[in-house]
This record gives C-alpha cells, sequence and structure tokens, in this order.
C-alpha cells in the first residue's frame, strides 16, 4: 500500500520501476494509459479506510484536433460552438480514465473532458484547471496554442514538473465544487507530466479524498519521466482503434532509442539530486538528534529526581546516576533487558517488597501514578511514573521519577505535631479567657462604662474566632491523622440542608445576607455522619455569606447526577481570582480580598470540608467566574434500599 499522505523517497522509487514497465507488450498509447491510471487507483489507498485513496484518475495527450478520431472531432468542434479548428490547433484529449463511478472507467463516458480545444490564449484562460495545469508543468500556452509549427519542432525536451492543489474545497482552480469536488470530498489534487519528443505534452491528474502534501507533490516529479518512459514507443499509435504503423525505418528507430534513453537519464540526474538531497537532510536530521538526545541527556541528569526509562521490552532506556545513588545500586546498564533485575533491587530496600513489585506491575501499562515508597532505612520516596505512548497512543515503556522527601516528611511532622501541641495548649487558656469575658459583659464585675464594654465586646469577639481556629485546627489534624470518629448512618439529604439554613439564617442576617433553597429532591438518602455533613454545610454557607454583597441571597440547590447527590452553593460574590484558585482548598489559602480577614474567616473552613466529604466517598470542587460569583459543590454517593430495583426518579 502506498500512502499520500506519507509518501516517502522508497514509495516513489517502487511506483516508478513499476510505472516504467506499464509499456511492455502494449500496442498502443491508449492501451498504457489505461493500465496507468488503473495502477494508481489501486495502488495509492487511503490508511485510514484500506481504499482506494483517488475517486478518480487521469490521463491526457495533446493532440492535433484534425487527427483525432471523427467521434472526438466532432465532440472538439461542440465545445468550440461549431467551428471547425485550424489545422495546427490542438486538443487535450482524455486518453484514459479510472474511478469510483461506472461512468469514470471509460474515456467515451466524459461529459466534459474527451477532447478540450486549446485554440486560442483567451480560450484556454477560461477554462482555470487547465490554465493553472499548463502553467504549473511549465508549458507556454501561446507555443502551444501557435499556429506556427516551427516552435514545436523542438520543444521544451526536459521539461517535466508537478500540477498541485493542496486544498481542493473553494479552490479557484477547480469549478466543479458542487458538481465533483464536494460530492466527491475530493481533498487535493496532484498533476504530472512533460513534454513528448513529438511537441505534445501529456499528464496524469491524482483527484484525492486524502490531504496531500507538499513534499509528496514533489516526489511525483521523477514520476513524469517514468511514465514518458512507458509511453514514448507508442507517438505514432496513440489510440487503439488506429491503424497499425509501418515499419520503422532504421533512423526513427535511432530517435525513438535517443529519447529513451535521454528520459532514463534525466531520470536517473533526478534520482542522484534526490539522494543527495535526502542525505543532507538525514544528516541534519541526525545532528539534530544528536543534540536534543544530549540535551535530553543532560537535563536527566540535572534533575533532583532519580530517573529510569523503561521500553515496552523490558529495555533499559535511560537512567541517570541519581537514581543508582538514591537506591544505592549499581547504575542500570542501558540498552538492556534487565529492568526486572532493577526492580527487584529496589524492592529488597523497602519495607513491603510485594506491595512495591506488585503496585509497580499494576502501574506498568496504565495512565499516571504517584504513591509514596517506604524504606527500611527510614527514608521515604515519592514515586511518580506515567506512560510513554506514540501519538496515535501506542504503548512504548514508563518513565519512573523517584524523589527523597525523607526531609520534607520529618519537617511536616514536626510542623503538625507543633501546631497540635500550641492548639491544645490554647484551648483551656481560651476557654477561660472567653468565661471571664462573658462574666464581665453580662455585669458581674458591675456595670461597665461604654467604652470599656466596647472593648470588653472587641475581646470577645477575637476570642471566640481564635477558638474557632484552634477548633478547626484540632478538627483538620484529626482527620488527616484518621482519628476522627465518623458515625455513619443513612439520613435523607434535603432535610439537612434544610437544618443547616435553619441554623445558619442569624449568620447571615449579620452580614445582611438571605440563605434559599432554590432546587430539591425529595426522598433522596446518602449514608453520612449527620453532624460532620452539618459542618461542611456551615463552613459553605458562612464562607459565601462573607462575601455575598449586602442585600444578597446565597442559592442552595440539591440535584441527582447519575449515582451521586450534588449539594451546591452558590454566591453573587466578587468571586475568586484566577492565580488564588488552584490553592482554594489549602490550609490557611488566601484569595488576597483586603479585607478577608475581617470577615472573619479562619483559613481552614474548606480545607475541612473538603477532608470531610473525601472521607464519606465524595468530591468537592467549584466553578467560579471573577466578578460575577462562586458556586461550591460537592457529590456524595446516593443510598438506596436494597428491595430499590430502580433509582427514583428525578421528579419524586
Amino acid at each position: 500500500m502506498l500512502d499520500l499522505t506519507h509518501f516517502t523517497l522508497r514509495d516513489a522509487t517502487e511506483l516508478g520501476a513499476v510505472l516504467r514497465r506499464l509499456g511492455s507488450g502494449a500496442e498502443s498509447m491508449e492501451e498504457v494509459a489505461h493500465r496507468i491510471v488503473r495502477h494508481l487507483r489501486e495502488a495509492l489507498l487511503d490508511p485510514t479506510t484500506g481504499g482506494p485513496a483517488c475517486p478518480l484518475v487521469r490521463f491526457f495527450k495533446t493532440h492535433r484536433c484534425l487527427d483525432l478520431e471523427p467521434e472526438l472531432l466532432a465532440f472538439a468542434r461542440a465545445r468550440m460552438g461549431g467551428e471547425s479548428p485550424k489545422p495546427s490547433m490542438r486538443c487535450l484529449t482524455l486518453l484514459a480514465t479510472a474511478g469510483a463511478r461506472s461512468e469514470w472507467n471509460a474515456r467515451t463516458a466524459s461529459v466534459d473532458h474527451q477532447a478540450i480545444p486549446l485554440a486560442s490564449k483567451e480560450m484556454v484562460a477560461q477554462a482555470p484547471m487547465i490554465s493553472s495545469l499548463l502553467r504549473q508543468l511549465g508549458v507556454d500556452v501561446g507555443e502551444l496554442v501557435s499556429s506556427r509549427p516551427d516552435l514545436l519542432v523542438d520543444p521544451q525536451p526536459v521539461s517535466f514538473n508537478v500540477f498541485y492543489v493542496p486544498e481542493a474545497r473553494g479552490s479557484a482552480v477547480l469549478p466543479g465544487q458542487e458538481g465533483f469536488v464536494v460530492p466527491a470530498r475530493i481533498r487535493s489534487v496532484l498533476g504530472f507530466g512533460g513534454w513528448l519528443p513529438g511537441g505534445e505534452i501529456f499528464v496524469v491528474i491524482l483527484f484525492s479524498r486524502v490531504p496531500i502534501p507538499r513534499e509528496t507533490a514533489e516526489l511525483f516529479r521523477t514520476q513524469a519521466l517514468n511514465v514518458k518512459h512507458a509511453v514514448l514507443p507508442f507517438e505514432e499509435r496513440v489510440f487503439a482503434q488506429a491503424p497499425l504503423p509501418a515499419a520503422r525505418s532504421a533512423g526513427a528507430e535511432r530517435r525513438s532509442l535517443s529519447a529513451r534513453i535521454q528520459t532514463l537519464e534525466q531520470l536517473l540526474e533526478v534520482y542522484e539530486r534526490s539522494v543527495l538531497e535526502q542525505s543532507d537532510r538525514l544528516y541534519a536530521e541526525q545532528e539534530q538528534l544528536r543534540f536534543q538526545s544530549t540535551l535530553l541527556e543532560c537535563q536527566g541528569e540535572a534533575a533532583l529526581d532519580g530517573i529510569l526509562s523503561v521500553a515496552a521490552d523490558g529495555t533499559i532506556l535511560f537512567s541517570n546516576r541519581r537514581l543508582a545513588r538514591m537506591w544505592r545500586i549499581p547504575a542500570p546498564r542501558v540498552k538492556t533487558k534487565s529492568y526486572a533485575r532493577v526492580l527487584d533491587a529496589m524492592a529488597r530496600q523497602t519495607t513491603d517488597p510485594d506491595g512495591f513489585l506488585a503496585r509497580s506491575a499494576q502501574l506498568w501499562e496504565g495512565a499516571e501514578g504517584r504513591d509514596e515508597v517506604r524504606l527500611r532505612d527510614g527514608r521515604t520516596f515519592d514515586r511518580h511514573t506515567a506512560p510513554i505512548r506514540r501519538p496515535d497512543k501506542e504503548f512504548l515503556g514508563r518513565v519512573w521519577h523517584f524523589r527523597d522527601i525523607t526531609s520534607s516528611k520529618e519537617v511536616a511532622r514536626l510542623k503538625d505535631e507543633f501546631i497540635s501541641a500550641v492548639s491544645h495548649e490554647l484551648r483551656t487558656p481560651l476557654t477561660s479567657i472567653r468565661g471571664a469575658l462573658d462574666l464581665i459583659g453580662g455585669g458581674v464585675a458591675g456595670e461597665l462604662p461604654p467604652d470599656a464594654a466596647r472593648l470588653a465586646e472587641v475581646a470577645r469577639t477575637n476570642c471566640e474566632r481564635l477558638t474557632r481556629l484552634v477548633d478547626d485546627v484540632l478538627d483538620l489534624e484529626k482527620i488527616e491523622a484518621g482519628h476522627m470518629d465518623f458515625r455513619l448512618e443513612v439520613r435523607e439529604l434535603t432535610p439537612l440542608v434544610e437544618q443547616a439554613l435553619e441554623s445558619m439564617r442569624p449568620y447571615g442576617d449579620g452580614f445582611g445576607v438571605a440563605f434559599g433553597l432554590e432546587r430539591s429532591v425529595s426522598g433522596a438518602r446518602v449514608q453520612v455522619d449527620a453532624d460532620r455533613l452539618m459542618q461542611v454545610l456551615q463552613n459553605l454557607l458562612s464562607n459565601a455569606a462573607r462575601f455575598s454583597p449586602r442585600d444578597g441571597t446565597v442559592h442552595v440547590g440539591v440535584e441527582r447526577r447519575r449515582a451521586h447527590l450534588r449539594v451546591s452553593v452558590a454566591d453573587d460574590g466578587p468571586g475568586i481570582p484566577v492565580e488564588f484558585q488552584d490553592r482554594v482548598f489549602e490550609r490557611f489559602a488566601s484569595g488576597g480580598a483586603p479585607d478577608e480577614r475581617r470577615k472573619g474567616g479562619t483559613g481552614l473552613g474548606l480545607a475541612i470540608a473538603r477532608a470531610i466529604v473525601e472521607r464519606l466517598g465524595g468530591q468537592i470542587g467549584f466553578h467560579s467566574a471573577p466578578g460575577v460569583g462562586t458556586r461550591f459543590y460537592f457529590d456524595l454517593p446516593e443510598c438506596r434500599l436494597e428491595h430499590e430495583n430502580a433509582w427514583p426518579s428525578p421528579r419524586s
């Protein structure tokens, strides 16, 4: 199969060798032309369908009109409005055609192209495709249509070229758009041809359903010479019905042989030039590949990670020195199938060798993966892996990255311990301070002056905020450490949402914000810890209230999403800045709003909400548009009773 979209010099050489031999045993140029168009239609295939790439292939040759068969002469005269052609006038004559439709397989069935008169430059110009074809082939239209025969005695003998339309749809040189180009799904058009010794020109035209790149068009220049070599012996007998020519004289035979030798010499010259050009191109590409290989190797050696790349058959493609140092193993030998031995050497150093090998096998042909690997010597590696694939998704192998995160893990542990210790130490005195401030505010120590009362209220408000912060820190620590108890039970979701809205109304009133339940699903159930779910809802509602404009409304909805139930909380606030959106659920994340601290957030509410939702088997996310507002949502698996055979209707 020859693919026009990826046509190579080898393909051009193989095709040319066949085309040159198609004249063997033929009796007329018409017969050779039929062989050529049939072979091109059968050999050039669409790689996506396996069928012919060209719904139509045609072979044309110029011919003196008065030498045409009566039927063709009548056709040409009709094209000229009934006028008789001049003795020296030429017609571009259809010799052979092969196509997807029955009428495209007989030249006599062609309605418009059996014989195209080339009466004048003006008449040729009225046929955009013919005019462009002759121009791209390097043919002087003036010489071709001239009545002076001396101009055609020794025409350009070395002229050969291609006619190329890369995009057929909408092309000005292809006028038959609605009648042929569009219904036949033509993508590109490619023609090739040149001069024959007798002063005529020939051209083969491919109408292709696959896009033909310019590189392919350039490679088809040589096919003009191959076709010329095949048809040269039949200049004196073009049509199959023509009488057999008389025996050639010795001089005519020598001229024919000379023309064929000249054609072969031209072909050899073209191939030599092509080989030199291809060699220069290949050398340049090899140099570029060597540079890229060196660059990638240097980047791999400079990386902070230990890197191992492996082919699908287990061959080591690349390994940097850091990998060997990290794992304290001999450097893997590149271009050897030693991946299994390297993996075993790594596994023996982990605390769970069998689990390490099983996880590696599980990841082998999968998508990207990331996990942590603990070693017996106390170190911890972060392992990240991704498949190596071609653009067509074919699996080629896998690359592994290992990073030593022992120090960062220890720093994180110390930080968590410090925060936990400080939080516990703060909790008791904060409780005492808050109690004392409540007593003072209640008048136990007597009525306070207005200024003192205002200061006491400020102190009480800040004490409450600090208490909430400590509680949030301790809750988040418990969740992440897996120490927070979840009492799971099946509960109807909408009543829980309504309960959260009712409990948060006083909080919203403080900001001049109302809460409204816009959508709900009755009877829908989830398996949750009601108190923890309430904590998630309160965090989302308080966050929305703080960032909503005064007299605004926080819109809450419950809806079914396949096997999940979604709760959404939307505000009409300023939205989340784009540069902050990746860090929304991080601890103490700040969106940079100038009055955010004044609005009373601890910076932990969303982190806690995400941790709780994930522990309940759900997912949390948001959609935000700066200046428009933000919609936070979380999805929980819907729970149904065992006797239910189907999910409840969305309208229930």
